[in-house]
């Protein structure tokens, strides 16, 4: 069983949101609620609503769905077509390992959207290895001192 096929239960592609429903992602999320809207997309939003938004938002909207945090996140990997995030975050690289492109947010420290980008799935994700983070901060401090 190809674990990238489990069915989703919709016909309709799926964004996947994975990360606390903070005041720094509600103003993505509400973006991507009139996105998802706009192109017939299923909209989840996976972990804990601190704020209430989440809850709010999947009342409010039928395409939206919340689903409170779980130990089992990689099903919803699995089960959707792309994932969204702030900045370049655990969310964006685990769906990058199942094969799913991203849409990443970077976000001011007031939670403003500063822009927005969509990202097909490096052809090399060594680059996420731990061994190769480690390696650029450490040549950074090197060329930093160095200077």
């Amino acid at each position: 069983m190809d674990k990238n096929n489990l069915e989703s239960g919709t016909d309709k592609k799926i964004t996947l949101f994975v990360g606390t429903m903070d005041y720094l992602r509600e103003k993505p999320i509400n973006d991507l609620v009139t996105k998802c809207g706009e192109t017939n997309k299923e909209l989840w939003l996976v972990g804990k609503d601190t704020n209430g938004y989440a809850t709010k938002l999947s009342e409010e909207h039928e395409h939206v769905k919340y689903f409170p945090p779980t130990d089992n996140i990689e099903e919803f990997y699995y089960k959707c077509d792309e994932t969204a995030g702030i900045m370049l975050g655990r969310t964006t690289i685990e769906g990058f390992l199942c094969g799913k492109p991203a849409i990443i947010y970077t976000v001011n420290k007031y939670g403003d959207i500063i822009s927005d980008e969509f990202m097909d799935v490096p052809e090399d994700l060594s680059i996420f290895d731990f061994d190769t983070i480690i390696n650029k901060i450490k040549e950074t401090y090197i060329n930093a001192y160095n200077t």
